[in-house]
């Protein structure tokens, strides 16, 4: 990879915004969809009964039992949806079972969801969605028909920005107009005790920035482990990063920015989906 301090790279991702912010693209017929894995909730009662863990304490299973349902994970595939990390404005033409009772369920949200970000996620050309459905008969053995559409929202590009000299960037913000393009605040943090650890903290349009990488000036990495985004310690969003060795003055931080957006309406016709 170059070392300029801006590098452009032609790939999709999916960013933070309003579904209808964007015109659907007609590539979304060109996504390869499947079905990875299907899971089903069937509850009776309400759980108010339910034995406490200890005197005083709240019971196993606190709060409302979640109601019968279904849930499919849709595996998209194709250029377009590299990344995808927002999805939405469900349409369900069809879903049936194979004893002809429909799936469809009473209500549809269709508010955005965020898809969990992958370490490598500006380098794959996939992503997992997941469809909640009403639940089947007992007597029911596969999704018979399952039809419709679901839009993603993708960046026209991804920028990546190049921190130079990581050692002498810890606890200062990070500026560049990617980010300011990009809505985005960030900070690289040093973590105490540690010659080999630091965090990349960031805030604003949270989904905007779509993975991080540590490399030597030469391009080669110097990662040994990068976790998923998060909010573990109730502040801003944050990846905990840790290198082969100490961070010094070679090092260089990449961080990939997503830049534009389009929505992709991506159809699906799938049949004979194995029940649990």
């Amino acid at each position: 990879m170059s070392r300029l301090t801006i590098i452009l790279v032609v790939a999709f991702a999916l960013i933070a915004g309003s579904m209808s912010q964007a015109a659907p693209d007609p590539a979304g017929a060109n996504i390869k969809v499947t079905a990875v894995h299907i899971s089903e909730v069937r509850r009776s009662g309400s759980g108010s009964d339910l034995p406490a863990m200890m005197p005083g304490q709240a019971t196993l299973l606190p709060g409302p039992l979640p109601k019968n349902s279904l849930r499919l994970d849709l595996k998209l595939e194709g250029p377009t949806v590299s990344g995808a990390m927002q999805y939405g404005g469900w349409k369900i033409a069809e879903a049936i079972d194979d004893k002809g009772e429909s799936l469809i369920p009473p209500e549809t949200d269709h508010k955005p969801a965020r898809i969990d970000t992958l370490l490598d996620a500006p380098k794959i050309s996939w992503c997992v969605i997941h469809l909640d459905l009403g639940h089947t008969s007992r007597e029911a053995t596969k999704i018979a028909h399952l039809r419709g559409t679901v839009d993603v929202l993708a960046p026209s590009k991804v920028k990546v920005v190049e921190v130079p000299n990581i050692k002498q960037m810890l606890d200062k913000p990070l500026r560049d107009p990617a980010f300011e393009q990009a809505g985005l605040r960030i900070r690289l943090e040093s973590v105490k005790g540690s010659t080999t650890q630091c965090v990349v903290r960031f805030d604003g349009n949270r989904e905007r920035l779509r993975s991080v990488e540590l490399a030597n000036k030469s391009g080669a990495e110097v990662l040994e482990y990068s976790s998923h985004p998060t909010e573990a310690d109730g502040t801003s969003p944050h990846y905990e990063i840790v290198a082969a060795r100490n961070l010094d003055s070679n090092m260089v931080l990449w961080l990939f920015v997503a830049i534009g957006q389009k929505s992709v309406t991506v159809p699906f016709d799938l049949k004979d989906i194995a029940l649990p």
